[in-house]
């Protein structure tokens, strides 16, 4: 049985005075039987599950491109070692987010150190969202993604938002071509618009290979 990966602490960053140290799910009582108690372990165990589901979705779906599936499985690797969680709670937008204290300026500095904290913020009422659209929730996840992705290596600046719109268009195109009548959203239409071969439609130097993530645990694949 590979070792339990540790928990990650906000103390001292600019998350935990804003939001505290996170509640992890195995930290809910699970001898608290109150009706409230259970329908909210239960609802953060679906969205969870929802949300590494889509990652799944991401790294594992044939018709994405090769750059989209290797950014889902990059994100796998963040999210289920702990090195970039998942939270719930508020978000600026609404709906899901990333969140990361401090920048590469020049594409040198490592943005993952101690003092610093990233996650994807996820609304409690994401899985409403969800459930309203699921493929605009999906572009979500690929999105915030890309951010994490710019996090990890390094490279978060104010350019991540095309990066991350460029993934997003890249993963619809996809989509589009499989679902027989589904149709973009204006927010949808207007990245396919700005990106209309994904990824590629991007200049040279936004691009980057990102660097692996390497499992901790022996024998461990992702």
């Amino acid at each position: 049985m590979f070792p339990k990966q540790p928990k990650v602490s906000t103390a001292g960053t600019i998350f935990g005075k804003i939001f505290g140290q996170p509640l992890h799910i195995e930290d809910m009582p699970e001898s608290d039987t109150t009706p409230k108690m259970a329908r909210l372990r239960q609802k953060v165990i679906i969205t969870g599950n929802s949300f590494t589901t889509f990652v799944d979705l991401m790294r594992r779906t044939p018709f994405l491109s090769e750059r989209v599936r290797n950014l889902g499985k990059l994100i796998w690797g963040l999210v289920g070692n702990r090195v970039i969680p998942a939270c719930i709670g508020p978000t600026p937008t609404g709906t899901i987010s990333f969140v990361g204290e401090g920048r590469g300026a020049n594409f040198e500095k490592k943005t993952i150190e101690q003092g610093k904290y990233a996650c994807f913020m996820i609304p409690d009422n994401w899985l409403d969202q969800l459930l309203k659209d699921p493929i605009m929730q999906f572009g979500g996840v690929v999105c915030t993604s890309s951010q994490a992705r710019d996090y990890y290596n390094g490279r978060l600046s104010v350019d991540s938002l095309k990066l991350a719109y460029a993934f997003e268009a890249e993963a619809l195109f996809a989509i589009e071509k499989v679902e027989a009548g589904w149709q973009p959203n204006e927010y949808q239409c207007q990245i396919m618009k700005e990106y209309p071969n994904g990824t590629l439609s991007l200049p040279p130097e936004l691009w980057y290979e990102s660097k692996s993530f390497v499992d901790p645990r022996p024998g461990e694949t992702i």
